[in-house]
Parts: C-alpha cells; sequence; structure tokens
C-alpha cells in the first residue's frame, strides 16, 4: 500500500531509528568488550612494548586505564608508571636521541609557522568579513538541487536503519568470549566500510553526481587550505577554553575514541586500513551526506547560515562526544562556508580530509616518539 505522507513516515521511522541507536548506546551491555575494546571511550586495553630509547628495563606488560576517570592519563602512564614498565616518574630522568629531539625540534617549527600562517588567514578573514568583503575572490562552480522531500526523507531512512542494523550485527558478532584481541575491531572496521560504501552508494543514486558541485580547481584547493588553518586557530582556542572549565569544575572530557585506538594499536595492516578508512572514505561520504544532500536541502528552505547551523549541529551531535561536540561543530560549519562559496563538494573534501590527515599524523608522530 502507497502512503499518501511518505516523507512524514520516513521521516518518523529515521528518528526511531536514531532513539534506538542512542538507547542500545546508553544502556547497550559492553560486557562482552572486556579484552578488547580499544575503539570504545570506556576501558581500552593495549600492548606496550618499551622502547630502548626510553626504557632501560622489562619485557612488555599489558596496561588498561579506565576512561571514565583517566582515559587522558593513559599515555602519561606509559611514560610515568615505574610499576609496570621500569620507566623513570620524571621526564627528566628520561633522554630521547638526537634524531627524536631534532624531529620535535622541526614539529615544532612546523606547527608554529602553521599556526601563524593560521592566525594571517583568521585576520584576514575577520577584517574582510567586517568590510562585508569575500575571504578570496573565487569562481564558484555551477550547481542545482532538484531533489524531493521524499527522496531526501527516504535517504535518511536508510541510512539510519542500516546503522541500526549495522550496531546489531557487531553486537551478535561479537560474543563475551572473543576469537582474539583484534576480532571485535575487525568486526568493526569491515562494518563501518560497508556503511561508508552505503552512503557513498545512496547518494549517487538519488542524485547525479554532477549536481552536488565537483571540479578539481587549484584555486578552490588553495581556499580550502586557507580556511582550515584559520579555522584550526579557533579549534585549538576552543580547545584551550574547554581544558580549563575541565580544571576549574574538575569535568572529564574523553578525547574521540579512534584516538585511543590509533595510539594503541601496533598491527601495520590495521593501522593501513583504518589511516585509509578516517582520512579518505568517511571525508567522501560524510562530506556527499551532510554537505551534498541535507544542507543542499535545508538551504532550499531556509538561509544558508541556519542551513549550515543546523547540518553542523546534527554533524557534531552524530561524531563526538561532549569535549569533540563544540570543535566538530567548528569544523563542521567551516565546510559549510567553503562548500557554499565554491559550490564545489571537492573543496569539501579536502577540507575534512586535511583535518582527518593531519590529526593522525600528529598522532602517529608523537606516539612513535614516545611510546614505541
Amino acid at each position: 500500500m502507497v502512503l499518501k505522507h511518505e516523507t512524514v513516515w520516513y521521516t518518523i521511522l529515521s528518528i526511531i531509528c536514531l532513539i534506538f541507536i542512542i538507547i542500545l548506546t546508553i544502556f547497550s551491555p559492553r560486557r562482552s568488550f572486556k579484552q578488547d575494546r580499544a575503539f570504545f571511550p570506556g576501558k581500552i586495553t593495549h600492548t606496550v612494548k618499551p622502547s630502548n630509547r626510553l626504557f632501560r628495563q622489562s619485557p612488555s606488560k599489558e596496561i588498561s586505564s579506565d576512561s571514565e576517570n583517566n582515559s587522558d592519563k593513559a599515555l602519561k602512564g606509559k611514560l610515568s608508571s615505574k610499576a609496570g614498565l621500569g620507566v623513570k616518574a620524571s621526564s627528566e630522568e628520561y633522554s630521547l636521541t638526537f634524531k627524536n629531539i631534532v624531529i620535535l625540534w622541526f614539529l615544532s617549527l612546523l606547527n608554529t609557522a602553521l599556526f601563524i600562517f593560521g592566525v594571517i588567514n583568521l585576520f584576514i578573514f575577520i577584517a574582510r568579513s567586517a568590510n562585508k568583503k569575500p575571504f578570496s575572490v573565487i569562481n564558484a562552480l555551477p550547481r542545482k538541487f532538484s531533489l524531493s522531500s521524499k527522496s531526501v526523507s527516504m535517504l535518511i531512512f536508510g541510512i539510519t536503519y542500516l546503522y541500526l542494523a549495522m550496531y546489531l550485527v557487531f553486537f551478535a558478532l561479537v560474543p563475551k568470549n572473543q576469537p582474539g584481541p583484534g576480532y571485535s575491531l575487525t568486526v568493526f572496521i569491515i562494518l563501518s566500510v560497508i556503511f561508508y560504501t552505503f552512503i557513498i552508494i545512496g547518494v549517487l543514486k538519488v542524485i547525479p553526481f554532477k549536481d552536488l558541485g565537483i571540479g578539481l580547481s587549484f584555486e578552490h584547493i588553495v581556499y580550502s587550505v586557507r580556511m582550515y588553518f584559520a579555522t584550526a586557530v579557533v579549534i585549538l582556542l576552543t580547545a584551550l577554553i574547554l581544558f580549563q572549565i575541565q580544571k576549574i569544575f574538575h569535568i572529564h572530557f574523553n578525547a574521540q575514541p579512534m584516538v585511543y585506538v590509533i595510539a594503541a594499536l601496533r598491527e601495520k595492516w590495521f593501522l593501513t586500513i583504518l589511516i585509509l578508512e578516517i582520512a579518505i572514505l568517511a571525508p567522501i561520504s560524510e562530506e556527499m551526506l551532510f554537505r551534498g544532500i541535507i544542507y543542499n536541502y535545508l538551504k532550499k528552505r531556509i538561509r544558508w547560515r541556519y542551513a549550515a547551523f543546523l547540518t553542523s549541529l546534527l554533524f557534531a551531535f552524530l561524531h563526538a562526544n561532549l569535549f569533540g561536540f563544540f570543535v566538530i561543530f567548528i569544523i563542521s560549519m567551516a565546510i559549510c562556508y567553503v562548500y557554499e562559496k565554491s559550490n564545489n563538494i571537492i573543496a569539501a573534501f579536502f577540507f575534512h580530509s586535511l583535518h582527518n590527515t593531519f590529526s593522525i599524523a600528529n598522532i602517529l608522530i608523537l606516539k612513535h616518539l614516545f611510546v614505541s
């Protein structure tokens, strides 16, 4: 039977699926992940093999840290715990190699240069916005959006339903007694790749790729890079404010679960797949969905600033915990701005991918210098 108001029904069903996802996330039994929960924001378990450069004794030990109380101290614990690893408690009592000191100095100079570049572009953006001038004069690509409300609601319902189904499949495939230490992470990666692929296919099924706006324009890439580093300054300031709030009110914010996964993983093939997923596949699928579909759909009905605000609220809500929410919201607003000014989904993807890649690179470098 064909319903008269398909859009309303698909929207209601999407909301129901989302509510079930939230309930499962909050109340689901997690005892199945006691042996291997690296990607969960709960208890993180991993193996650390002390490096001859930093550690004096000892075979590898297994360390567990409960992130509900001290997850952000896990990495520090590896460097300061005398009991388990034979590590000197004071930072003055261990030494880095000359090579690592050079790398640290180089990274410090590079990050300082990028920070200055970001500050300059941020001031240019603020000054031009105050004078009602564009940040940079670029030629926007021609773009149209003719997707109906029914098609959008069907797509959103399909994605939320699949997310719920894969959530349940994940719990079904990961029993209490797991076959191996990397089993649950393997299942997670496989299901997430399927999910992102479904988003790309679903979006392309309902709207032609050209209608999203696509063009390999050098000026758009440069524009995206300048906007990213200007936004990075705002992100850094936001993070510093949140850290101060945490100290004043004794509130603990967990980092993104994937930060702990990347820091803990030692298997190169796991890391390679995970990095490719985070740096390429996830940005492509998320930009096609959030900017290509949701933002464009909202912009047809309300002003683009309000559409960007609502899209970013949803984007941040589905991505992060309390700490990450504000940071990801700012990132999403900046991506919406880049997409609005360029009409180029490639520019939005490049911004998103640049942020993910830059974040992963910093984690891996610090992991190599201080933990490996």
